[in-house]
């Protein structure tokens, strides 16, 4: 779990990116890795928003709510892949 904190952080830094206003590409994936690896069974990121960053939050969210579809996409090509293989 460390390791995906780190990375997290290590985004947002790259990017200039102040929390909760982070968003990781990818994070499905490598939040699955996680997930695996430690042996739990879900795995959660949930940013803490305060009442003075709220709205700012809810318009970040929908505005990069984008990568919903491009994991649908990831995770249909995947199973596409395990199957015929």
């Amino acid at each position: 779990m460390r390791g995906m904190s780190d990375m997290v952080t290590a985004h947002a830094n790259d990017n200039n990116r102040t929390f909760p206003f982070v968003t990781l590409p990818q994070f499905e994936t490598l939040g699955d890795h996680a997930r695996v690896q430690s042996g739990i069974e879900t795995f959660n990121y949930l940013p803490f928003v305060s009442n003075e960053t709220r709205l700012l939050w809810e318009t970040y969210s929908v505005a990069f709510q984008g990568w919903i579809a491009i994991s649908r996409v990831r995770f249909v090509l995947f199973q596409t892949e395990v199957t015929t293989v």
